[in-house]
């Protein structure tokens, strides 16, 4: 049965690969102080769950949503649509994979993202303190498949 780590794991290891390694990224599980950065991400993975037994395959199915909250400093959008522009051209329509259980040749798992959605979720503040934090969720739903051994 795949687990949330594999999902979880499998998204970290692609973000470090892409190099998003100037703006802080937090996955489920780290600590991150982003009050010393001008900006930071945060990867939730906000649903997960099992697809219907008629639909799945040997191994196992589910469906995932996943959050890529994008947080800038400052009373401008520009930064932040840049960031959460780059999370999408990144992540969507990808297919991850991770090895299979005691091998690193055999992959035991996918990850297919579909189409991002983008909102804003900045706080509207009175004009003296606009100065707060912008923020952006860039949103994916994924389907796993477990591959069978």
């Amino acid at each position: 049965m795949t687990t949330m780590t594999r999902v979880i794991g499998c998204l970290q290891t692609y973000w470090v690969a892409v190099g998003f390694g100037d703006v802080p990224t937090q996955f489920p599980g780290m600590l991150l102080n982003g009050n010393a950065s001008p900006g930071w991400m945060e990867f939730w993975v906000s649903e997960a769950s099992d697809l219907p037994i008629r639909s799945r395959q040997a191994g196992g199915r589910m469906q995932v949503l996943i959050d890529v909250h994008c947080f800038v400093r400052g009373p401008w959008k520009r930064t932040v649509f840049e960031l959460a522009d780059q999370t999408r051209e990144a992540l969507a329509g990808q297919i991850l994979t991770w090895p299979a259980a005691g091998s690193v040749d055999r992959p035991g798992g996918t990850l297919r993202l579909g189409e991002a959605v983008c909102r804003d979720l900045t706080r509207q503040l009175p004009i003296e303190t606009r100065s707060i934090w912008q923020h952006v969720v860039v949103s994916l739903t994924g389907t796993v498949d477990e591959l069978p051994a």
